[in-house]
């Protein structure tokens, strides 16, 4: 009965891990090895459909799990009914057995937990890395034709081949963060508590509160070089980069041309005009007399 008790306690404990696996599996977008269905179609539709078979196998898994665990969790109650009756006349001697299997149980808990936590690491690194790639392969041919239609560079510097690549993905391409920025939402949420009942704004904190506990990075949409070059981009106060006039092609040149060009345009007084001062306040209660009339 000792040894059956042992293998149910070590049982639980490898299931609840299991289940915790999966579910962070399921969180982070990764699908474990097990889980993987390959394809001999390559389509945009046959991968949508192997990807949502994929996440309904995940469900199904941890319901599996679930399942079991409960299953496993009634046998170790019937186990440990069987064995208060056995000795009912030692609470000593059944005190020291269930210790003893207790521990067998955080033994192997702690053993199954550092295993599938190394299992997960190594599939999410492997799952961004892929992801990594296939942008990377994505991405059209940036020389000749695509790279002048693509990327004008009018300054004199020689842009890098990163540099050249991230400018081609355009102004409106978002590039995913490299932390949550929870400073920023904390402040959002404060001042929107401020116009509503205190009741409403305790609820509202503790909402936001929750979604930043659990909140994850996403993962990197661009490589470590792109990462590298939009910062030297950042830094370089001499250059100005630009959506050009039609197309969605991304204009670089230098700040003091570009300036100079301005004043050139403006100096024409025939076209333009200098105002003595800011005509917006003017304009707003204009505007906003001829709302309240109507």
């Amino acid at each position: 009965m000792i040894r059956d008790l042992e293998n149910i306690e070590r049982k639980i404990a490898r299931h609840r891990n299991h289940l915790t696996f999966t579910h962070r599996c399921k969180q982070h977008g990764v699908t474990p090895s097990s889980l993987r269905i390959r394809c001999p179609i390559k389509t945009i539709k046959a991968k949508n459909i192997v990807e949502k078979a994929q996440k309904e196998l995940a469900r199904e898994r941890i319901r599996v799990i679930s399942n079991q665990i409960k299953s496993y969790e009634k046998e170790r109650a019937v186990l440990k009914k069987d064995l208060e009756t056995l000795t009912n006349d030692d609470t000593e001697l059944r005190r020291h057995v269930e210790i003893h299997c207790e521990n067998k149980g955080k033994s192997e808990h702690e053993k199954t937990k550092k295993r599938h936590k190394d299992k997960f690491e190594r599939l999410k690194n492997k799952e961004w890395s892929k992801k990594v790639s296939n942008a990377a392969s994505a991405e059209p041919d940036l020389s000749g034709t695509q790279l002048k239609r693509w990327v004008i560079n009018t300054s004199d510097r020689k842009l890098t081949k990163p540099q050249t690549t991230l400018l081609a993905k355009g102004l409106n391409f978002a590039v995913s963060v490299d932390k949550i920025p929870n400073d920023e939402f904390i402040v959002a949420c404060e001042k929107a508590c401020w116009a509503i009942p205190n009741a409403e704004a305790q609820n509202l904190r503790a909402e936001v509160a929750g979604v930043l506990k659990s909140a994850k990075i996403p993962p990197p949409n661009i490589s470590y070089d792109e990462r590298k070059a939009l910062r030297e981009l950042q830094k370089d106060q001499s250059l100005i980069i630009m959506g050009a006039d039609k197309g969605r092609s991304t204009v670089v040149t230098e700040k003091d041309t570009y300036e100079e060009k301005v004043k050139n345009m403006l100096s024409d007084t025939r076209t333009y005009e200098k105002l003595k001062g800011d005509p917006t306040g003017s304009y707003k209660r204009k505007n906003l007399l001829e709302f309240c009339k109507d």
